[in-house]
């Protein structure tokens, strides 16, 4: 009975956390948020800061209009993601443009975790999907 309960509330719970939309950010927090990881990440300088809290702004509110065109029923979704994919190259080529050789070897570093974290993440999503 125990194990039952349990169980059932486990369900819940996951049910109730899988319910809730993800909190969308505006343009301003997204670009906060990321100049001041890469700040921290990277040691940015208080221009370089500066610079790359323009350039992710930019890009952020480029990508909330696409979103906002998406989730209004405009246009094809696989037209649209690679959209956000060349955006999200040319801004993160602007960004290197602002760095010094240290602060991009290690950019490029954090890319490279972030891009291995999204892909394992999918094959997890994948084999629970396989499973159940």
């Amino acid at each position: 009975m125990k194990k039952t309960l349990l169980f059932l509330a486990i369900l819940a719970v996951t049910s109730f956390a899988k319910a809730q939309p993800r909190m969308q950010r505006n343009p301003e927090e997204v670009a906060k948020r990321q100049s001041e990881m890469l700040e921290k990440r990277l040691g940015l300088s208080a221009d370089q800061k500066a610079k790359i809290y323009d350039l992710t702004l930019s890009q952020a509110k480029s990508r909330d209009s696409l979103m906002t065109a998406a989730r209004n029923g405009g246009g094809d979704r696989k037209a649209m993601m690679e959209k956000m994919r060349a955006q999200q190259n040319e801004s993160q080529t602007k960004i290197k443009a602002v760095l010094n050789d240290t602060q991009k070897a290690e950019f490029d570093k954090w890319q490279q975790e972030r891009m291995d974290r999204m892909r394992q993440g999918m094959r997890e999503r994948g084999a629970q999907n396989n499973e159940g």
